[in-house]
């Protein structure tokens, strides 16, 4: 990887063939470079997230975005992103799903706000109720 900022669709398309491969995989350059956007660029970093949840091929791919970057982004930038990421999930069932599987500590400053959120869109330990062919090729 070069200094260059990636393409969002190169880096979208580069982290999934990492989850599908492994983090020995070549792309595991896409998972550094989200992981320094939540640090570094949050703005960014949910742009590409929401283009993650967009493209995710499986529950499985859903639900590694939703443990993986979304909640990263909880747990550094949560208590500035809990209103965009209450409408998100209101209005898409695929971030639904994919804050279904987000958890964070009781220790992080927006627990209480993420376990009211989960009590209030109906997400319990069994999961949302999810349409069948959300992941139907279009």
């Amino acid at each position: 990887m070069n200094d260059q900022k990636p393409n969002p669709k190169q880096v979208i398309a580069a982290y999934f063939r990492n989850f599908e491969n492994g983090p020995e995989d070549e792309d595991f350059w896409s998972w550094q470079y989200i992981w320094e956007l939540v640090l570094h660029d949050p703005e960014l970093a949910w742009k590409i997230i929401l283009g993650l949840v967009a493209a995710a091929p499986s529950s499985d791919a859903l639900g590694y975005v939703g443990a993986d970057c979304l909640e990263d982004l909880l747990m550094y930038h949560g208590t500035e992103f809990i209103d965009r990421i209450r409408i998100e999930a209101a209005r898409d069932k695929r971030f639904l799903a994919a804050l279904y599987s987000a958890r964070v500590s009781e220790t992080d400053a927006v627990f209480k706000q993420l376990m009211e959120l989960k009590r209030e869109l109906g997400i319990n330990e069994r999961g949302p109720e999810l349409p069948q062919d959300l992941f139907a090729t279009k």
